[in-house]
């Protein structure tokens, strides 16, 4: 499965136990903006983690739009 598939489904399994949010790793190829509006339009919050072995400047610069 893809990885912008397997956080749609993360994103189903968030909203089927009444959660208000999704945290996905700062990867922008996985978390697109595909990702992000159907996770706000099914009224999710979504943030985003970094770890040191991401590329976190550009991870805000992407994120941030």
């Amino acid at each position: 499965m893809d990885p912008e598939a397997q956080c749609n489904e993360l994103i189903d399994a968030a909203v089927a136990a009444g959660l208000d949010g999704i945290d996905l790793a700062a990867v922008p190829s996985v978390v697109t903006p595909a990702v992000i509006s159907n996770a706000k339009s099914r009224g999710l919050a979504v943030g985003v983690w970094v770890t040191s072995s991401l590329d976190v400047e550009s991870g805000w610069r992407e994120f941030a739009a």
